[in-house]
């Protein structure tokens, strides 16, 4: 069993920017307890860290698979779709965060940006100005 410590370890390398020593805690943990949808979420964030967006929306995709209702997850995977340049899959991800939390203003503003990258300019203003 996967120790509340060990991710926290995990969690502090990554915030303190030791992305690789946070990488083989996250690989470690997630070898033990492959269904840990917050280290697949926090090991997707890692790899968006280094530019890698599409190994960071696989991580992200994995996670959503086993916890649909963090809208974390949703507005983190809009992020890494609208730095691949995938517009609509980044509309739809911001869709999904905004349905469990639509007051979340990152989300307003990411589903700007996600609207712009869909080529949908004229609803951008909106999202912008929520």
């Amino acid at each position: 069993m996967v120790s509340a410590q060990t991710i926290e370890k995990a969690l502090a390398l990554h915030k303190a920017g030791n992305l690789q020593q946070a990488e083989l805690l996250y690989c470690s943990i997630l070898e033990e307890a492959p269904q840990n949808h917050g280290v697949l979420h926090y090991t997707g964030l890692l790899e968006m860290h280094r530019g890698n967006f599409t190994k960071a929306i696989e991580f992200i995709l994995k996670a959503i698979d086993l916890e649909q209702n963090e809208a974390k997850y949703y507005g983190n995977l809009s992020v890494a779709y609208i730095q691949s340049e995938k517009g609509s899959e980044a509309l739809q991800a911001i869709e999904a965060a905004l349905v469990l939390e639509p007051e979340n203003l990152d989300f307003i503003y990411n589903k700007g940006a996600a609207l712009v990258k869909s080529g949908q300019l004229k609803q951008a203003p909106v999202s912008y100005t929520h």
